[in-house]
């Protein structure tokens, strides 16, 4: 297809408009038969059978077959192949039929010639160009089986900003702006609805995929936008907890839900049972319709559906009921598994005033300060957050509330807080 745009391109130079636009098409219906092989081999039936028909007619030297294919190809790449969108099949159409009045006497009005201007044939030049020759040979379908492929696999990246350089390098970047709308609509779907239900396990994939879209393609995401919001406005009661997650993914939505639909969503929030099994929608803690219901309803959880909620949406808001759970500890294992169900998730946002607190908790309740394995978690917690550290006051109360007996078995506590700056204060001389 290289050698016959270049072709193209020469005619043009030469000012041969009419052998320009003649070679214009057919190195684009070589390069859509070139396409359609390589989408053939990969295992595309609908790819197949054109060929095969195609070859068919070529073998048995089936002029009369073959025209009919070269007149239905744009059609069938449209709507079989999804290789191009509407707008985009106008003007390759366009470039069909010019190709006919360029080629054919029988397509001349009287004995007129057709004069392409220059402005035309260029625009056919460079509309094969950005609308085919230039695109990757996938189709709509097996883009989207590619993608449950990698967002099932082990070399997703799990870090979100390589994710959606991930998803930009491998799909968006070939995609059209047809597909690139149903791409997030069938992401937004999947969060909504679980469809497919096999994504469902890796929902953060599928919303670091459509971040990308979002964040990317600016024009595609208004389209995805509105269907968002349509979904949602549908109001279906089996998907409320779901809807209520996605608008704390994407709060731009949030503002076209209608009233009848908010409603419900909030109800779900008060008092819907299946909201403890969606952890991932009580981020919505964050929107001020949800906040105060959601705060409530964290309150009422048992341990180990707030701790599951904390594990999914580490919301600052529920970092004073959090730290109370922890605060309460009523043993030595329970301290352990209330550090790391209530206070680890904290962790990347943690303050110094975050930090403050946990260390008061921790002076104020023997189970905690006395628990074995309260010290190493404390180190790792801290030496996650340097250069950021407790207050020295802070430290140096918690430091001479303890025996000496607990105070070396915080040893590495100190050494680390010592490393960032913190002096050891003066120790009574009466201590046991």
């Amino acid at each position: 297809s290289r050698t016959y745009y270049s072709d193209a391109v020469r005619s043009n130079g030469s000012g041969a408009s009419r052998a320009a636009i003649s070679a214009a098409w057919v190195a684009l219906v070589f390069d859509i038969l070139l396409k359609y092989r390589e989408l053939s081999a990969a295992g595309d039936a609908e790819a197949a059978a054109f060929i095969a028909g195609w070859d068919k007619a070529v073998g048995a030297n089936d002029v009369a077959k073959l025209l009919e294919h070269e007149r239905n190809l744009l059609e069938h790449a449209k709507t079989k192949m999804g290789l191009m969108n509407l707008q985009e099949h106008r003007l390759l159409q366009r470039l069909y039929e010019d190709r006919h009045l360029c080629a054919h006497p029988a397509f001349a009005v009287e004995d007129k010639l057709f004069e392409p201007t220059d402005e035309l044939v260029r625009t056919h030049i460079v509309g094969i160009v950005d609308i085919v020759l230039s695109q990757r040979p996938v189709q709509g379908r097996k883009i989207f089986e590619a993608f449950s492929t990698d967002v099932q696999s082990p070399g997703f990246p799990s870090d979100e900003g390589k994710a959606i350089q991930f998803v930009e390098d491998k799909y968006l970047s070939g995609m059209r702006s047809e597909v690139l709308k149903n791409f997030g609509v069938i992401l937004a779907k999947s969060l909504i609805k679980n469809v497919p239900s096999e994504w469902d396990t890796y929902r953060i994939r599928v919303v670091d995929a459509l971040n990308a879209l979002r964040l990317r393609r600016a024009e595609s995401w208004q389209e995805v936008l509105a269907a968002v919001t349509k979904l949602i406005n549908d109001d279906d009661p089996e998907f409320r907890p779901r809807a209520l997650a996605m608008l704390a993914d994407f709060p731009e939505v949030l503002p076209g839900i209608q009233e009848a639909p908010l409603a419900a969503l909030l109800e779900v929030a008060v008092s819907d049972a299946q909201l403890a099994d969606h952890p991932e929608a009580f981020a919505a803690v964050e929107l001020d319709p949800f906040e105060e219901a959601l705060l409530t309803r964290y309150v009422g959880l048992s341990r180990t559906e707030a701790a599951e909620v904390l594990n999914t949406v580490a919301s600052k808001k529920y970092w004073p009921n959090a730290l109370e759970r922890f605060g309460n500890s009523g043993s030595y294992r329970g301290a352990e598994v209330n550090f790391d169900g209530f206070i680890r998730p904290f962790t990347e946002g943690m303050t110094e005033q975050m930090l403050d607190q946990v260390l008061e908790a921790t002076r104020e309740n023997g189970q905690i300060w006395d628990a074995g394995g309260v010290p190493d978690r404390l180190v790792e917690l801290l030496n996650a957050k340097q250069p950021i550290r407790p207050s020295d006051g802070c430290v140096d109360e918690l430091f001479l509330s303890l025996s000496k007996r607990l105070r070396d078995r915080f040893g590495d506590v100190w050494d680390h807080l010592t490393t960032l700056g913190w002096e050891e204060p003066e120790q009574p001389t009466d201590e046991n």
